[in-house]
């Protein structure tokens, strides 16, 4: 009987690593993905929406930043797809200072937050959440990604007669 409720604790443990598997990186798009900063209409005034693409210009002012972005539809993670077609141009306004050695034209990121225009202008995102993404150089300088799956063992205690322990194997 022992050994079943050792089972169980196992299985469960693995159930919950292989939940776990989801890349830090992926950041699920929100709002409307048909909602394009080309199509953006006076009626989308206020939805909140995942707009990403290539930087095109940083543009420090006294209070705030403006980016500048030629738009591109974005991938299940919320990264843009930059070798598809352009979908327009939009503005992120951002309060305080961005570095423009960080927010320099050619990279590509993705912004989350609500629409905002005006006529003559590009939409605009205000205090938008941003996902810088990493350049090519950047990736290919970046660590080995661990090889999956692996596994790792724990063993822990809980006072004078707890003790435990286990093993999780991660997808």
């Amino acid at each position: 009987m022992r050994l079943g409720k050792y089972a169980g604790l196992l299985l469960g443990s693995l159930l919950l690593q292989g939940c776990a598997g989801t890349p830090e990186y992926c950041h699920h798009p929100v709002g409307a993905a048909t909602l394009a900063p080309q199509t953006a209409r006076a009626s989308d005034q206020g939805a909140v929406v995942s707009w990403g693409g290539v930087l095109l210009s940083t543009r420090n002012l006294a209070t705030t930043t403006e980016l500048m972005v030629e738009a591109h539809p974005l991938d299940d993670c919320g990264r843009p797809r930059t070798a598809q077609p352009g979908r327009g141009h939009f503005l992120i306004r951002q309060p305080g200072f961005l570095d423009p050695v960080d927010y320099r034209p050619g990279r590509a990121l993705t912004a989350t937050g609500r629409v905002a225009l005006r006529p003559g202008d590009p939409p605009r995102l205000d205090e938008a959440s941003l996902q810088l993404w990493p350049t090519p150089e950047a990736a290919h300088t970046a660590r080995v990604p661990l090889t999956r799956p692996w596994i790792s063992i724990g063993i822990g205690s809980g006072g004078i007669h707890g003790v435990g322990g286990g093993i999780g194997i991660g997808f």
